[in-house]
């Protein structure tokens, strides 16, 4: 899943703030973005935890639909990174409304 797009990490926990400015964001919004995403990371610390974290980064509304696509699969495939479709089927995806 991860070579779907460049900027996906193996894990959420690699992802930095100048990725998220290569991503879209001003390196303002990026710094801010990187803290609450390290929130939900230290949330969701257990292996097998991916569409609890996913859930939680759309419920906490940190990503939100004004935001550009990359940063969206930025975060997502590097949430799911270490996700087996062929055990687990496809990855559950909530879609941000706020």
């Amino acid at each position: 899943m991860a070579a779907t797009i460049s900027l996906a990490k193996s894990s959420m926990w690699e992802i930095t703030a100048d990725d998220i400015v290569s991503a879209g964001l001003s390196p303002e919004a990026a710094a801010a973005f990187h803290v609450e995403l390290r929130r939900v990371a230290r949330a969701h610390r257990r292996e097998g935890s991916e569409a609890e974290t996913w859930k939680d980064v759309v419920e906490r509304g940190l990503l939100n639909p004004s935001h550009p696509h990359k940063l969206h699969q930025l975060v997502y495939y590097s949430v799911y990174a270490k996700w087996d479709a062929s055990a687990r089927g496809p990855p559950p995806y909530w879609f941000p409304s706020r």
